[in-house]
């Protein structure tokens, strides 16, 4: 049950991807899913596993997010 909605969600994943390099730049795109996978695989082992997160960790977390979304924002569309 559990790894048929990990395909889904897999396949899913990957067709987002898809269609965010028909507008963004590969650099950009890859930039941002890893910072966004960084950030929600951290929130799922907090949330879901009870694992600690550190006000230190929190603040590193934000950085890579923040420097996908300034990534993003500085570099024109193709």
């Amino acid at each position: 049950m559990y790894g048929v909605l990990a395909l889904v969600i897999l396949g899913g994943c990957f067709w987002a991807l898809s269609q965010f390099l028909t507008r963004i730049p590969m650099g950009v795109a890859y930039a941002i899913w890893s910072g966004a996978g960084i950030a929600l695989i951290c929130a799922a082992g907090w949330l879901f596993f009870r694992q600690p997160l550190t006000a230190m960790q929190v603040l590193c977390i934000g950085l890579v997010v923040e420097g996908a979304i300034g990534l993003s924002l500085s570099t024109n569309p193709a």
